[in-house]
Formats: structure tokens, C-alpha cells, sequence
């Protein structure tokens, strides 16, 4: 057992005095601490731990918070770091022991050496984000995921650029002036999604659709779940230059049905910068590899592309032009009293406190958010669909009815978490032959300084 106390500014709730313990015994808690917030275990406990005491001072900073102190390794005794660096979402922790100063290198540092080595997942603590704080830098994200040992790929750089988290569903992040303007949820690059639990990665995500019906992807069991062929897809990159990249990933797919479908999904990425503006234009395709031909009753493939914002008060959506007919909700629950007009501009609220999914009709060409109180917007269209491909009912629908509702291209989704989604769907064909290649160009701007 480790146990150790710090006074001083806390990333926890309040200020004060917290408690921080380590029980080494398997399946123990790396870390357990007073305050909110869930805690990852490490790949390895540290079992080379059986009594230690640590006792320390907190040095605090803006971005940093470490606990320095000393301990005893079977008597030995060890300088402890133990570092917090702080991110919007969350913060991570780093661990180092140090055998104290005038020792020689024995077998005890070299355990010490060993064990430290072996942590090769960071210690998460996912707290809630506090309105009107500071996005979370590139070089935040980057560090993070090295720790997680996730691998990453970044077009631009890390001021302006987009980061593609590789082995984490292939989401993309957006960086801007520095600071990533998409939702980042730290416990869901550490984590792993599994039937029992979602771990949504925030950035842009890319999916099939339809997401329900009978031939919806996320109904293939008993319950609603992001296929595994997708949260496990590890993406490879293809080719690249600075300012473009072509990535991709085989995913097996299975809709309700129970019909298999092999995929190979990949995103060309180009990124570039005009004054306060960054685009990014991504075409997003699916091409099925299987060998058997499916007809629309049995089959729909969509590239469906989900680019996720934190959102809450300050936050909106604009939608223009926009009519009556045009608009509406995707689930049973009516969020009309959410928009307002002006002029042709339909407004949106981005703070609720139920979940709701906007359709929108082809005859709608953009979405924007804003965040007023960071400071920026962005706007998301999409291009024509190519011959051969018409929109379908993307609708998370019950699994036992047809896709029947009406055709999506441009949808928006809000969480009373503090998330939002601006989305774009691309076309089905009629028949799913073998070849066949299903194709959307989606470009996000991103503009600063409003």
C-alpha cells in the first residue's frame, strides 16, 4: 500500500486536502483519490510494492501538478514523481521512481526500472470539463496518446493540422492556433469499448449507415452497439504529404439481419489555412469486398460522418435556409422548442437536457456551430451525390421495422452530456454488388477569432 497526502490547489472538486492511495495486490486500483472522476488500472500492478509510505509536497501550475516525495522499495530508499498534466477533458498522470542520490545502481532501481517501464497506459482521471475553460493543446493530445500507446498520424502540423488517432476508430482531430476544437474524451483513447460499455472518443468519427432498421449497423445484437469491426479497426496510413493524407482500414460489418458484409473504409484528408480559416475536406468512401450481390431489402450502405463539438451554454447551431419541411426530429421527442428564426436562419440550442437528432433534407447545403464563448465556428457541407447513390434513412430505428423514413444528407445531434454533433450522410446504390464503392466529400471549416 502507497499511501501519500497533498495540500494545496486540487484538479479535484474544491481546494484542500486530498488523499492519495495505491494498493498493489491484483486487480487493485492504481490510484484512488478523493473527488470525482473514474480511474483506469494499469496494464500491470505493481506488485513489487508490498509496504511503502510516501509523503511529499504538490508543486502546481497552470498546466502541471507534481507530487514529489520519497518512499521505500524493500528499504531502499526511492525519490517518487508523480506528475498530473492537465487537459480540458481530463488529466493523465506520469509515475517515476529515482533511487536517491550517492546510491549505486542495484537490483532494487533496476526493479524500480522494470516496473515503471511496464505502465505503458497512463492513470486517467475523466473529469467532467468546467464551462468557459481552455481547449486542450495539440501537443496535449499527442502526449496522451504516446502514453496510451496509441498510435497517431498528423496532416499539417501541430498548430494547424489534423491529428488522426490511428488506433482509435480512425477519429480525426482538428487543430487550430494550437488548441483542438473537437470534443476529446480522454478516458475513451486509454479505454476499451466493449458490448457492455461505449467509450465515445469525441473528434470525427466515421460509420455506416443506416444506423437502425433491420439493416441498420447497430443492431446486429441483442441491444444497440458500435460494432467491434469498427472500435477495433486499427487504420494504416496509406500514402502522404504535409498537407494530405489517404488512410485506411478493413471492417467487417453486420446489420440486423444477420448479412455480413466485408469492408474496406478509408478517408483522404486535405488540410489548409487561410488567415482565420482552416478546411478541412475529407472524402470518406466504403468499398464492400465481399463477393455476394444484396438488394436494397436485404442491404444499405452509406458513409455516414459524425464531427463532434463540446457544447453548453454560448453554443448554437445555425441551419440556412431552411423551411418547415425540411427539419425535423429523428427521435420520438420534440426538441422545436429548442429553435428560434431569424430571418431565413433556423437557430438551435446546443444546451438541453434530453437528446435529440435533427434530419435534415437535401435542399439544406450547410451547418454551423458556434461557440461563442470560445470564440469560433464551424460550418460543414457536403458535396453532390455521384450518380448511382440516393440518400437513405439513416434513423436509429427499432431493428424489426424498414428503413422507411425520410432521406438524410446533413443531420445534427446534441447530448445532454454536453456534446454535439454535426453530421453528414453520403448515398446507398440500389444493389450491392461485389466492387462496389460508396463515396461522400464532407469540408469542415473551422474559423477562428468571432
Amino acid at each position: 500500500m502507497l499511501n501519500g497526502e497533498w495540500r494545496g490547489s486540487s484538479f479535484f472538486r474544491g481546494e484542500g486536502r486530498a488523499v492519495l492511495s495505491a494498493d498493489y495486490a491484483d486487480d487493485a486500483d492504481f490510484f484512488g483519490g478523493q473527488g470525482e472522476g473514474n480511474y483506469c488500472r494499469p496494464q500491470c500492478p505493481l506488485r513489487a510494492f508490498s509496504r511503502a509510505a510516501m509523503h511529499g509536497s504538490l508543486d502546481h501550475t497552470s498546466q502541471y501538478s507534481v507530487i514529489r516525495g520519497k518512499c521505500h522499495l524493500r528499504q531502499v530508499p526511492f525519490a517518487v514523481s508523480m506528475q498530473w498534466r492537465r487537459a480540458d477533458n481530463g488529466l493523465y498522470c506520469n509515475y517515476r521512481l529515482d533511487r536517491s542520490p550517492g546510491f549505486k545502481k542495484d537490483g532494487a532501481q533496476k526493479e524500480a526500472d522494470r516496473v515503471v517501464e511496464n505502465i505503458v497506459f497512463p492513470e486517467i482521471v475523466n473529469i467532467k470539463q468546467k464551462k468557459g475553460t481552455k481547449a486542450m493543446l495539440g501537443c496535449d493530445l499527442i502526449a496522451l496518446l504516446e502514453q496510451a500507446g496509441r498510435r497517431y498520424h498528423v496532416v499539417g502540423d501541430e498548430r494547424n493540422g489534423v491529428l488522426a488517432a490511428l488506433d482509435v476508430e480512425g477519429r480525426l482531430f482538428a487543430i487550430q492556433d494550437g488548441k483542438v476544437r473537437n470534443r476529446v474524451n480522454v478516458e475513451a483513447l486509454c479505454g476499451i469499448s466493449t458490448r457492455e460499455g461505449y467509450l465515445n472518443p469525441g473528434g470525427d468519427g466515421f460509420w455506416p449507415a443506416p444506423e437502425g432498421s433491420r439493416l441498420g449497423y447497430e443492431y446486429s445484437t441483442d441491444g444497440w452497439r458500435v460494432p467491434p469491426g469498427l472500435t477495433n479497426a486499427r487504420w494504416q496510413v496509406k500514402k502522404c504529404s504535409e498537407t494530405s493524407a489517404l488512410m485506411s482500414a478493413e471492417v467487417d460489418l453486420i446489420n440486423a439481419l444477420g448479412i455480413g458484409l466485408p469492408c474496406l473504409f478509408s478517408r483522404g484528408v486535405l488540410v489548409s489555412t487561410s488567415g482565420r480559416t482552416m478546411t478541412v475536406k475529407v472524402i470518406e468512401s466504403i468499398a464492400y469486398l465481399g463477393t455476394r450481390e444484396y438488394d436494397s431489402t436485404q442491404c444499405l450502405l452509406a458513409p455516414w460522418t459524425l464531427c463532434q463539438f463540446d457544447c453548453g451554454p454560448g453554443c448554437e447551431l445555425r441551419i440556412t435556409p431552411v423551411t418547415a419541411d425540411d427539419i425535423w426530429d429523428l427521435y420520438d421527442r420534440d426538441s422545436s422548442s429548442l429553435r428560434r428564426q431569424e430571418g431565413e436562419t433556423t437557430i438551435v440550442s446546443m444546451q438541453t437536457d434530453f437528446r435529440f437528432q435533427l434530419g435534415l433534407s437535401p435542399q439544406v447545403k450547410e451547418l454551423v456551430f458556434v461557440d461563442h464563448g470560445r470564440g469560433f465556428q464551424a460550418r460543414r457541407t457536403a458535396l453532390p451525390l455521384t450518380p448511382g447513390l440516393e440518400y437513405i434513412d439513416i434513423a436509429d430505428r427499432d431493428p424489426g421495422v424498414a428503413p422507411t423514413g425520410r432521406p438524410v444528407s446533413l443531420s445534427a445531434y446534441c447530448d445532454p452530456s454536453g456534446f454535439m454533433e454535426i453530421e453528414a450522410a453520403g448515398g446507398a446504390p440500389s444493389a450491392l454488388l461485389p466492387g462496389a464503392v460508396t463515396s461522400l466529400t464532407v469540408i469542415t471549416e473551422c474559423q477562428a477569432g468571432l
